[in-house]
């Protein structure tokens, strides 16, 4: 018995597909893995990954809690529900804070410019909950940025996501470093903080110093809490991708080899 080309070609595009995607993330998973992990003592120009305390080079605030912190970002969004009940958000406006921060380890300091940075540490803040009125700091936000939709967006399900890096957080810094020299006025800034953490007024001695403000290989700059070479549900779900993809393609091509062979017969 010979199983349909209608179901073997499918069963073959389908694992060449799951392969293809599969491969793409094994590109990007073997181009991070290949970047070293460096203090900033052995910093140099290029892909790397340091990690470290996050330091304030200014008083900033988040926008809503009204939190002092190092750096901040906040995105304005608009939900819909769909019929099973789940909701989904659009991203209709972010802002993050200017200021650049330090992340310092026992040996020195790297200046990290995270405007455009992928920001996964630190604490999150969203409200309000689906259904609940838009809180006042959230309205005075819209309004100060003069955001012409916000009316239009108030029509409907919103919600503020605010996440921020307070001093002190440990986190990983994985992008394209440029070796630099720490300037006299933040040296000065960090030396007289109001702040009392026992890092900070060591940052105007530190001798080793660069700075981050872009990723590499077309990525953006990446903070997060752990380490990029950590294995995380996502490697897990390529990983298995692949699998299936395998297991797919090879399915295909066993039953493919016996059916061509039958045709090939029948025509002599």
């Amino acid at each position: 018995m010979h199983v349909p080309i209608v179901i073997v070609a499918p069963l073959a595009l389908f694992g060449i597909w799951c392969l293809a995607c599969a491969w793409g993330w094994f590109q990007t998973r073997r181009r991070v893995l290949e970047v070293p992990s460096v203090t900033t003592a052995s910093l140099v120009a290029g892909p790397v990954e340091v990690t470290g305390r996050v330091v304030g080079t200014a008083e900033v605030r988040t926008p809503f809690s009204g939190r002092i912190c190092a750096w901040w970002h906040v995105e304005v969004q608009t939900g819909t529900r769909d019929a099973f009940g789940q909701w989904h958000w659009t991203t209709r406006y972010t802002e993050s804070s200017s200021a650049p921060f330090l992340v310092m380890d026992d040996a020195g300091y790297l200046s990290v410019q995270a405007t455009t940075a992928d920001v996964t540490a630190g604490g999150l803040v969203i409200e309000p909950p689906p259904g609940r009125e838009v809180p006042r700091p959230c309205e005075r936000f819209m309004q100060v940025r003069n955001l012409g939709m916000r009316h239009v967006w108030g029509m409907g399900p919103m919600r503020f996501v605010e996440r921020s890096l307070v001093e002190g957080t440990t986190v990983c810094v994985l992008g394209q470093a440029e070796t630099t020299v720490l300037d006299a006025g933040t040296a000065a800034a960090l030396a007289t903080g109001t702040d009392e953490l026992p890092f900070r007024s060591a940052a105007s001695t530190l001798a080793n110093g660069g700075s981050m403000r872009r990723g590499f290989a077309g990525a953006p700059l990446r903070v997060a809490a752990v380490s990029a070479k950590s294995m995380t549900g996502r490697d897990v779900f390529w990983i298995g991708m692949g699998i299936v993809g395998l297991t797919a393609l090879g399915v295909g091509l066993w039953t493919v080899v016996p059916l061509m062979r039958h045709l090939v017969t029948a025509s002599h």
